[in-house]
Protein backbone atom coordinates (compact mmCIF):
# COMPACT_ATOMS: atom_id res chain seq x y z
CA UNK A 1 0.00 0.00 0.00
CA UNK A 2 1.28 3.48 -0.80
CA UNK A 3 0.06 7.01 -1.39
CA UNK A 4 -1.20 8.01 -4.82
CA UNK A 5 1.28 9.88 -7.03
CA UNK A 6 0.43 12.03 -10.09
CA UNK A 7 2.24 9.46 -12.22
CA UNK A 8 -0.42 6.92 -11.15
CA UNK A 9 -3.22 8.71 -12.99
CA UNK A 10 -3.21 6.44 -16.05
CA UNK A 11 -3.17 3.33 -13.85
CA UNK A 12 -6.02 4.66 -11.68
CA UNK A 13 -8.06 5.39 -14.80
CA UNK A 14 -7.44 1.82 -15.93
CA UNK A 15 -8.41 0.38 -12.54
CA UNK A 16 -11.59 2.41 -12.14
CA UNK A 17 -12.69 1.73 -15.73
CA UNK A 18 -12.17 -2.01 -15.24
CA UNK A 19 -13.83 -2.02 -11.83
CA UNK A 20 -16.87 0.13 -12.64
CA UNK A 21 -17.26 -0.36 -16.36
CA UNK A 22 -16.77 3.33 -17.18
CA UNK A 23 -13.96 5.90 -16.95
CA UNK A 24 -13.53 8.36 -14.10
CA UNK A 25 -16.14 11.08 -13.97
CA UNK A 26 -15.37 14.56 -15.35
CA UNK A 27 -13.36 16.56 -12.84
CA UNK A 28 -12.05 13.49 -10.97
CA UNK A 29 -8.50 14.14 -12.11
CA UNK A 30 -8.63 17.67 -10.72
CA UNK A 31 -10.13 16.49 -7.43
CA UNK A 32 -7.41 13.89 -6.88
CA UNK A 33 -4.93 16.55 -5.83
CA UNK A 34 -7.34 17.76 -3.12
CA UNK A 35 -7.63 14.31 -1.54
CA UNK A 36 -4.16 13.03 -2.40
CA UNK A 37 -3.24 12.70 1.28
CA UNK A 38 -5.86 9.96 1.63
CA UNK A 39 -5.62 8.37 -1.81
CA UNK A 40 -4.03 4.92 -1.76
CA UNK A 41 -2.74 2.64 -4.48
CA UNK A 42 -2.44 -1.08 -3.85
CA UNK A 43 0.33 -2.79 -5.79
CA UNK A 44 0.74 -6.47 -6.60
CA UNK A 45 3.96 -7.75 -8.14
CA UNK A 46 4.99 -4.15 -8.79
CA UNK A 47 1.81 -3.32 -10.71
CA UNK A 48 -0.89 -0.88 -9.53
CA UNK A 49 -3.85 -3.18 -8.92
CA UNK A 50 -6.22 -1.24 -6.64
CA UNK A 51 -7.22 2.26 -5.65
CA UNK A 52 -9.24 3.94 -2.89
CA UNK A 53 -9.52 7.49 -1.62
CA UNK A 54 -11.26 9.51 1.08
CA UNK A 55 -12.10 13.16 1.70
CA UNK A 56 -11.31 14.26 5.26
CA UNK A 57 -13.70 17.00 6.36
CA UNK A 58 -12.22 17.30 9.83
CA UNK A 59 -13.50 14.54 12.10
CA UNK A 60 -15.69 13.21 9.26
CA UNK A 61 -14.49 11.42 6.13
CA UNK A 62 -16.17 10.18 2.98
CA UNK A 63 -14.67 7.05 1.39
CA UNK A 64 -14.80 6.69 -2.38
CA UNK A 65 -13.54 5.04 -5.55
CA UNK A 66 -12.68 1.65 -4.04
CA UNK A 67 -11.71 -0.45 -7.03
CA UNK A 68 -9.54 -3.45 -7.83
CA UNK A 69 -8.47 -4.52 -11.30
CA UNK A 70 -10.44 -7.71 -12.09
CA UNK A 71 -7.15 -9.44 -12.95
CA UNK A 72 -6.03 -9.02 -9.32
CA UNK A 73 -9.23 -9.70 -7.40
CA UNK A 74 -9.50 -12.18 -4.52
CA UNK A 75 -5.92 -11.42 -3.50
CA UNK A 76 -6.86 -9.36 -0.42
CA UNK A 77 -6.03 -6.02 -2.04
CA UNK A 78 -9.33 -4.29 -1.22
CA UNK A 79 -9.14 -5.37 2.44
CA UNK A 80 -5.52 -4.28 2.75
CA UNK A 81 -6.31 -0.87 1.25
CA UNK A 82 -9.29 -0.41 3.55
CA UNK A 83 -7.24 -1.37 6.62
CA UNK A 84 -4.58 1.21 5.76
CA UNK A 85 -7.16 3.90 4.94
CA UNK A 86 -9.07 3.41 8.20
CA UNK A 87 -5.81 3.49 10.17
CA UNK A 88 -4.75 6.72 8.43
CA UNK A 89 -8.10 8.41 9.00
CA UNK A 90 -8.24 7.40 12.66
CA UNK A 91 -4.73 8.77 13.11
CA UNK A 92 -5.99 12.06 11.68
CA UNK A 93 -8.76 12.18 14.28
CA UNK A 94 -11.65 11.05 12.07
CA UNK A 95 -14.47 9.67 14.22
CA UNK A 96 -17.13 9.16 11.53
CA UNK A 97 -16.65 7.57 8.11
CA UNK A 98 -19.33 7.50 5.41
CA UNK A 99 -19.62 5.87 2.01
CA UNK A 100 -22.08 4.73 -0.65
CA UNK A 101 -21.65 1.03 -1.41
CA UNK A 102 -22.79 -1.43 -4.02
CA UNK A 103 -24.28 -4.69 -2.79
CA UNK A 104 -21.07 -6.46 -3.83
CA UNK A 105 -18.86 -4.07 -1.87
CA UNK A 106 -20.99 -3.78 1.27
CA UNK A 107 -19.79 -6.98 3.02
CA UNK A 108 -16.22 -5.67 3.07
CA UNK A 109 -17.33 -2.42 4.69
CA UNK A 110 -19.52 -4.27 7.18
CA UNK A 111 -16.44 -6.12 8.37
CA UNK A 112 -14.92 -2.73 9.25
CA UNK A 113 -17.93 -1.67 11.31
CA UNK A 114 -19.93 0.22 8.66
CA UNK A 115 -23.72 -0.12 8.89
CA UNK A 116 -26.60 0.82 6.57
CA UNK A 117 -28.40 4.04 7.52
CA UNK A 118 -30.05 5.04 4.22
CA UNK A 119 -29.81 4.56 0.48
CA UNK A 120 -28.43 6.98 -2.08
CA UNK A 121 -30.46 7.03 -5.29
CA UNK A 122 -29.11 7.96 -8.70
CA UNK A 123 -31.59 10.01 -10.75
CA UNK A 124 -31.02 10.84 -14.42
CA UNK A 125 -32.86 12.72 -17.12
CA UNK A 126 -32.62 13.35 -20.84
CA UNK A 127 -30.60 16.54 -21.00
CA UNK A 128 -29.97 19.20 -23.57
CA UNK A 129 -26.57 19.59 -25.22
CA UNK A 130 -26.32 23.33 -24.72
CA UNK A 131 -24.74 24.96 -21.69
CA UNK A 132 -27.32 27.68 -21.14
CA UNK A 133 -25.83 31.09 -20.48
CA UNK A 134 -22.26 29.82 -20.69
CA UNK A 135 -19.56 29.79 -18.07
CA UNK A 136 -19.02 32.82 -15.86
CA UNK A 137 -16.85 33.36 -12.77
CA UNK A 138 -18.42 32.35 -9.48
CA UNK A 139 -18.85 35.24 -7.06
CA UNK A 140 -16.58 34.70 -3.99
CA UNK A 141 -19.22 36.17 -1.66
CA UNK A 142 -21.86 33.78 -3.01
CA UNK A 143 -19.47 30.88 -2.58
CA UNK A 144 -18.81 31.93 1.02
CA UNK A 145 -22.57 31.92 1.69
CA UNK A 146 -22.84 28.45 0.13
CA UNK A 147 -20.03 27.17 2.36
CA UNK A 148 -21.87 28.45 5.45
CA UNK A 149 -25.06 26.66 4.41
CA UNK A 150 -23.12 23.50 3.67
CA UNK A 151 -21.48 23.51 7.11
CA UNK A 152 -24.89 23.95 8.74
CA UNK A 153 -26.36 20.99 6.83
CA UNK A 154 -23.38 18.63 6.97
CA UNK A 155 -21.91 19.45 10.36
CA UNK A 156 -18.36 19.59 9.00
CA UNK A 157 -16.12 21.73 6.79
CA UNK A 158 -16.16 20.64 3.14
CA UNK A 159 -14.77 23.95 1.87
CA UNK A 160 -11.69 22.51 0.14
CA UNK A 161 -13.73 20.10 -1.94
CA UNK A 162 -16.49 22.60 -2.68
CA UNK A 163 -13.97 25.23 -3.76
CA UNK A 164 -12.51 22.61 -6.06
CA UNK A 165 -15.94 21.95 -7.58
CA UNK A 166 -16.41 25.69 -8.10
CA UNK A 167 -13.24 25.78 -10.21
CA UNK A 168 -14.37 23.01 -12.54
CA UNK A 169 -15.20 23.69 -16.16
CA UNK A 170 -18.77 24.98 -16.58
CA UNK A 171 -19.33 25.19 -12.82
CA UNK A 172 -22.42 27.20 -11.91
CA UNK A 173 -23.47 28.35 -8.42
CA UNK A 174 -26.82 29.68 -7.22
CA UNK A 175 -27.55 30.71 -3.63
CA UNK A 176 -31.10 31.60 -2.64
CA UNK A 177 -32.21 32.20 0.94
CA UNK A 178 -31.65 29.00 2.83
CA UNK A 179 -30.10 26.88 0.10
CA UNK A 180 -27.52 26.58 -2.65
CA UNK A 181 -26.76 24.41 -5.68
CA UNK A 182 -23.64 23.82 -7.74
CA UNK A 183 -24.05 22.53 -11.27
CA UNK A 184 -21.07 20.88 -12.90
CA UNK A 185 -20.44 19.16 -16.19
CA UNK A 186 -23.10 16.46 -16.43
CA UNK A 187 -24.19 16.62 -12.78
CA UNK A 188 -26.05 18.73 -10.26
CA UNK A 189 -24.68 18.86 -6.73
CA UNK A 190 -23.86 19.55 -4.07
CA UNK A 191 -27.43 20.77 -3.57
CA UNK A 192 -28.45 21.78 -0.05
CA UNK A 193 -31.64 23.47 1.08
CA UNK A 194 -33.50 24.01 4.33
CA UNK A 195 -36.80 24.52 2.51
CA UNK A 196 -38.61 22.87 -0.39
CA UNK A 197 -39.57 26.15 -2.07
CA UNK A 198 -35.96 27.33 -2.10
CA UNK A 199 -34.91 23.92 -3.42
CA UNK A 200 -37.40 24.15 -6.29
CA UNK A 201 -36.20 27.62 -7.29
CA UNK A 202 -32.56 26.55 -7.12
CA UNK A 203 -33.12 23.43 -9.23
CA UNK A 204 -35.01 25.34 -11.90
CA UNK A 205 -32.33 28.04 -12.02
CA UNK A 206 -29.56 25.45 -12.34
CA UNK A 207 -31.37 23.53 -15.10
CA UNK A 208 -31.89 26.76 -17.02
CA UNK A 209 -28.23 27.70 -16.70
CA UNK A 210 -26.92 24.17 -17.34
CA UNK A 211 -29.45 22.20 -19.41
CA UNK A 212 -26.75 19.59 -20.08
CA UNK A 213 -26.75 18.55 -16.39
CA UNK A 214 -28.49 15.20 -16.23
CA UNK A 215 -27.63 13.47 -12.95
CA UNK A 216 -28.59 13.86 -9.27
CA UNK A 217 -27.55 11.75 -6.26
CA UNK A 218 -30.37 11.94 -3.71
CA UNK A 219 -30.81 10.46 -0.22
CA UNK A 220 -33.77 8.08 -0.39
CA UNK A 221 -34.86 9.33 3.06
CA UNK A 222 -35.40 12.84 1.66
CA UNK A 223 -38.83 12.29 0.11
CA UNK A 224 -39.16 15.98 -0.80
CA UNK A 225 -35.95 15.80 -2.85
CA UNK A 226 -37.10 12.62 -4.60
CA UNK A 227 -40.46 14.20 -5.49
CA UNK A 228 -38.79 17.38 -6.69
CA UNK A 229 -36.45 15.49 -9.01
CA UNK A 230 -39.23 13.35 -10.43
CA UNK A 231 -41.33 16.46 -11.04
CA UNK A 232 -38.51 17.92 -13.15
CA UNK A 233 -38.01 14.96 -15.47
CA UNK A 234 -35.55 12.85 -13.49
CA UNK A 235 -36.00 9.08 -13.26
CA UNK A 236 -34.57 6.71 -10.67
CA UNK A 237 -31.93 4.47 -12.27
CA UNK A 238 -30.16 2.73 -9.39
CA UNK A 239 -29.41 2.93 -5.67
CA UNK A 240 -26.45 2.36 -3.40
CA UNK A 241 -26.31 1.54 0.29
CA UNK A 242 -25.41 4.58 2.39
CA UNK A 243 -23.21 3.21 5.16
CA UNK A 244 -21.71 4.87 8.23
CA UNK A 245 -19.01 3.95 10.72
CA UNK A 246 -19.49 6.09 13.83
CA UNK A 247 -22.06 8.87 14.03
CA UNK A 248 -22.73 10.93 10.93
CA UNK A 249 -23.35 14.68 11.33
CA UNK A 250 -24.92 14.96 7.86
CA UNK A 251 -28.55 16.14 7.91
CA UNK A 252 -29.71 13.98 5.01
CA UNK A 253 -33.13 15.68 5.00
CA UNK A 254 -31.34 18.91 3.95
CA UNK A 255 -29.40 17.28 1.12
CA UNK A 256 -31.34 17.53 -2.14
CA UNK A 257 -28.34 16.36 -4.15
CA UNK A 258 -25.01 14.95 -3.04
CA UNK A 259 -21.81 16.36 -4.46
CA UNK A 260 -21.12 12.88 -5.84
CA UNK A 261 -21.13 9.26 -4.77
CA UNK A 262 -17.69 9.86 -3.35
CA UNK A 263 -18.01 13.16 -1.49
CA UNK A 264 -21.44 13.05 0.12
Amino acid sequence: MRLYRPSDLEAVQRITTAAYGHPMSPGMEARLWIDAGNALVGERDGVAAGFVMASNYGGVAYVASMGVDPAHRRAGIARAMMERLVENLEREGVAAMLLDATDDGAPLYESFGFADTDRTCVFERLAGSETGGGASPIDPDELARALELDRAACGCDRSNVLRGFARERLAFLAVRGDGYIIAREGSLGPFVSFGVQSARSLLEEALTARPSARRLFIPESNAAAVNLAQGHGFSHTRALRHMVRGRSPFARERIFGQASLGHG
